[in-house]
């Protein structure tokens, strides 16, 4: 047992039966699931989240905000992080007048 590896006092107290029973798997589209990217769900999304200004960034800039939705994906992180890191960027990139991060950061 994993208590017994970590050598803690504690750990033939706790009832692990009765939590290993009681739990519950996610649906696959629960918000905190790790999933796999879908361009419908992501035209869906463009359509609930953001101005016309963020959609616009979104089809322009398509390239590095995938390359980021790959990473957060691969790291396992929740969708509500991923949606928080796309609506920052946009954010970014919106506040430079819609230019690239790499020409953004090139200047600096």
């Amino acid at each position: 047992m994993f208590c017994n590896l970590l050598e803690v006092s504690w750990g033939h107290k706790v009832d692990w039966e009765y939590w290993k029973s009681s739990a519950q798997s996610l649906a696959p589209n629960h918000p905190t699931m790790a999933r796999e990217s879908s361009n419908q769900e992501d035209k869906q999304l463009e359509k609930v989240q953001g101005s016309e200004t963020f959609n616009s960034i979104r089809r322009e800039h398509s390239k590095i905000l995938n390359a980021m939705v790959s990473k957060i994906r691969v790291k396992g992180y929740s969708i509500r992080t991923e949606q928080s890191y796309e609506s920052w960027i946009c954010r970014f990139i919106a506040y430079h007048q819609n230019r690239s991060p790499q020409e953004i950061l090139k200047k600096s």
